[in-house]
């Protein structure tokens, strides 16, 4: 088999800028990632369920992206014997133990005198007691051992999926709340110089706008630590690097009439009221949106239910969006972008059972959609692969040869004394002729299918494969463009 070394410039690294589109649909308090339907696995009726960790319970749906695939078709932590463990280590008999096919979680290995590699959030006392005593484990500890392994275990499972967290106007009394609120306010403030609705609260001198461009919120300057906010979360596992800018589209719909559509047309992390055309709101920012760190917040308090702005068209939308079984008018709440993506990971259950909201204001005729592109760079490496004239025109598979050289190359004369191999080998001509029962001239010709690539210890690492076979002439050379992402 012959092999070629690549030459300087036959390699080229570099990496492409993608975009990948994401979109996540909420209804219910349900989320579907990209259209993807709901697959029922062999261990779960919903493989992409999370029962464990900051989404527990968020078992319906399709809007989860488990790390590597780890937690595809797994289950929660659970015994034989019906109970649950926490942690998928567990001390205990064979027939006590956790199923296998219990959720992945990271661990590390401890050493049996209680000094070594232990999680952050494991006190040294915790962790020497667990060491000590590895025949029972209370399942209260924040940590498990494994029998004789001694394996520490976390409990993060690896998934991901959009999150929303309501603030409702006034519930910050002291510097401990909306703590999420009060982290982003350096981050904000790198937004500030693309627009002012960045601006962190009232008190914030420096980054308050002119008094005529400031942010309002029932005439007074709007105020992330007193007015409500709500906040959607990506995870970056979601759109890589940063979200691509002027890509974002939030639309909200009642009963599968659109209602309000959000876009970043202005490419500056403002989201603007685009749709429907003449809707109350229609021109205003109703919230903001942190490319890099896939934070959005909204603050567009402004009823979606009428259709035209001057208050005719449809009636007002009121829902029971907080799960409050509001079954009068006056315990449901209108339709604002306050409520966009309510059921998306919150906490809120689903109102579509029955047990909650009769009437009109049940929640299940809202539904929600959050798309935007993502920003993902992917290394790459170019190889090109020659194939010189009057290289690689001879083959070993057999079909290259007449069937009766073929015959006798497969029967070489052999003794104690001798292997003689055929000195008259017939090549096969497989050259076709434009002349209908005539045969063309004989030219050694080879069809190349593959190519393999070899590392600097003769191993092979990778095989590339062509669409269709190529035909070799001697009086031709080929060049093989191969791109491998890595």
């Amino acid at each position: 088999m012959p092999k070629f070394k690549f030459k300087p410039g036959d390699i080229i690294k570099n990496q492409i800028k993608a975009h990948p589109r994401c979109e996540f649909f909420i209804w219910d308090s349900k989320i579907f990632y990209n259209n993807r339907s709901l697959e029922q696995g062999e261990n779960t009726d919903n493989i992409y369920s999370c029962l464990r960790g900051p989404f527990s319970g968020s078992q319906a749906g399709s809007g989860f992206i488990s790390l590597y695939e780890y937690n595809i078709d797994r289950v929660h932590d659970e015994r034989t014997d019906g109970t649950i463990q926490r942690h998928a280590a567990y001390i205990g008999p064979d027939t006590d133990r956790v199923t296998k096919n219990n959720l992945i979680t990271p661990y590390i290995m401890a050493s049996s005198d209680g000094v070594g590699i232990k999680f952050k959030n494991v006190s040294p006392d915790d962790y020497r007691a667990v060491i000590a005593d590895y025949d029972y484990v209370d399942p209260s500890r924040p940590l498990a051992v494994g029998l004789g392994s001694l394996a520490i275990t976390g409990s993060a499972v690896m998934t991901s999926s959009i999150h929303r967290t309501f603030y409702p106007e006034d519930d910050c009394d002291d510097n401990k709340c909306r703590k999420h609120i009060r982290s982003l306010r350096n981050v904000l403030g790198h937004y500030v110089p693309l627009s002012p609705h960045f601006s962190f609260q009232r008190s914030d001198d420096n980054a308050r706008p002119a008094l005529e461009d400031r942010v309002t919120y029932n005439g007074e300057t709007r105020d992330f630590l007193a007015h409500p906010v709500n906040m959607i979360s990506v995870p970056s596992i979601f759109y890589g690097s940063t979200i691509k800018r002027g890509s974002v589209s939030l639309k909200y719909y009642i009963t599968g009439t659109l209602i309000g559509e959000l876009r970043d047309d202005r490419q500056n992390g403002t989201l603007i009221q685009v749709g429907p055309t003449g809707s109350v709101g229609s021109g205003s920012t109703a919230g903001i949106i942190m490319y890099n760190e896939g934070i959005v917040l909204l603050t567009g308090s402004w009823d979606l239910g009428n259709a035209k702005e001057d208050g005719s068209g449809s009636p007002l939308h009121k829902l029971d969006y907080k799960n409050t079984n509001a079954s009068f008018s006056s315990n449901a709440v209108t339709s604002s972008w306050l409520f966009f993506g309510a059921g998306g990971n919150d906490g809120t259950g689903s109102q579509n059972d029955g047990s909650t909201s009769p009437g009109n204001y049940n929640r299940v005729s809202a539904s929600y959609n959050f798309s935007f592109q993502g920003t993902s760079y992917v290394p790459t490496l170019t190889m090109f692969a020659h194939a010189p004239k009057g290289r690689l025109n001879y083959s070993n598979n057999v079909t290259y040869l007449t069937h009766s050289s073929a015959g006798n190359f497969r029967k070489p004369k052999k003794s104690n004394i001798r292997f003689i191999e055929q000195s008259q080998v017939k090549i096969k001509n497989t050259v076709s002729s434009s002349v209908l029962d005539a045969t063309a001239s004989f030219a050694k010709q080879t069809f190349i299918s593959k190519i393999g690539i070899y590392d600097e210890n003769d191993r092979l690492i990778a095989v590339a494969s062509v669409a269709k076979p190529v035909k070799k002439l001697e009086n031709r050379d080929y060049t093989f463009k191969i791109k491998l992402d890595i």
